[in-house]
């Protein structure tokens, strides 16, 4: 009777341990393929989807429904809604002002004072 209980015992710790084995070579594998695929882990971006970011003349930023008619004092950041990360991300490239870097999509013609 004891040797029975310990076999299932050995054999429900064998599931287990397998079952969460798997379960991490599963997510070592989808996390590896989001880093190769250029898809990256944390999706942050300036503004909310359907908004845009504006910018004001006092260097203040603030998000508005994209086609939106602006306050009197806020006019389109010309580089758009951009993540706020774009290293190793395909279809954006990496750009630099004085000390300041940002993300510009490919296609998109470079604003002035800005430069790759």
């Amino acid at each position: 009777m004891l040797q029975s209980h310990l076999r299932l015992a050995a054999l429900v710790a064998g599931v287990l341990v397998g079952g969460v084995l798997i379960s991490f070579v599963f997510r070592l594998v989808a996390i590896g393929y989001l880093f190769l695929s250029g898809v990256p882990v944390m999706d942050e971006w300036q503004c909310s989807k359907g908004q845009a970011p504006a910018v004001n003349s006092i260097g203040g930023r603030n998000c508005f429904p994209e086609g939106a008619t602006l306050p009197a004092e806020y006019t389109w950041d010309s580089l758009g809604n951009r993540p706020f990360s774009c290293d190793g991300r395909r279809g954006w490239t990496v750009i630099y002002r004085n000390q300041e870097t940002d993300c510009l999509r490919d296609g998109i013609e470079m604003p002035d004072g800005w430069s790759r």
